[in-house]
C-alpha cells in the first residue's frame, strides 16, 4: 500500500511540472517538492492508509541527510522510506516515461551504486541487488525485456566496500 500510495501527493502538482521533459525551475522544483507533505495531507484521516505515511514522507530523504522534505538522515529515516528510496529509483531508471524512454540495467545499478551511502541506505542497497541477482524479478514482464544479471558481477566487489 505504501509503494502504491508513496506519490499520491502528486495530485496537488501540476502536469506542466510532473511532465516536463527539461530541468525543473527552482521554482517548480520547489513545488514538486511538496508532494510528500500534500500525500500526507490527502491521507492522513483515513486510518486504513495511515501504514503508509513513512513510505510518503520517508521516500525522498537521502542517508546522507540533504533530501526532503524534513533533511533527515541514516537510521532516523523509517526504513519504508529507505527501501522504496532504492527501489523506485531503479523503478523510475527502468520504466519508459512520457519524456523518455526506459534506461539500462545497468544504468539503474550503476546509480543505486554511485549513491550507496549518500542517497541511499547501504545495506538496502546491498540486500536490493542480492535479490536481483538471486534471478527472481521477471524483468520481462516488469519492462517488457529479459535483463543479463552477470552484470551485477561486476558491481559486487565495488558495491561491498565500506561507505
Amino acid at each position: 500500500m505504501g509503494c502504491t500510495l508513496h506519490d499520491i501527493g502528486k495530485i496537488g502538482v501540476p502536469d506542466s511540472i510532473l511532465n516536463k521533459p527539461a530541468a525543473l525551475t527552482d521554482d517548480e522544483r520547489e513545488k514538486m517538492q511538496k508532494h510528500p507533505e500534500l500525500g500526507l495531507k490527502i491521507i492522513s484521516e483515513i486510518e486504513l492508509f495511515k501504514p503508509a505515511i513513512p513510505y510518503i514522507m520517508g521516500h525522498h530523504e537521502w542517508f546522507d541527510g540533504t533530501g526532503y522534505p524534513k533533511g533527515l538522515a541514516g537510521e532516523d529515516i523509517p526504513i519504508e522510506g529507505r527501501l522504496l528510496a532504492a527501489a523506485d529509483t531503479f523503478d523510475a531508471i527502468m520504466s519508459d516515461r512520457p519524456y523518455r524512454s526506459g534506461r539500462s540495467f545497468k544504468t539503474a545499478v550503476s546509480e543505486l551504486i554511485t549513491y550507496r551511502g549518500s542517497q541511499f541506505d547501504p545495506d538496502i542497497v546491498d540486500t536490493f541487488l542480492d535479490v536481483l541477482g538471486q534471478g527472481k524479478v521477471d524483468f520481462e514482464e516488469m519492462y517488457g525485456h529479459p535483463e543479463d544479471l552477470s552484470i551485477l558481477e561486476e558491481f559486487l566487489v565495488i558495491e561491498k566496500a565500506p561507505v
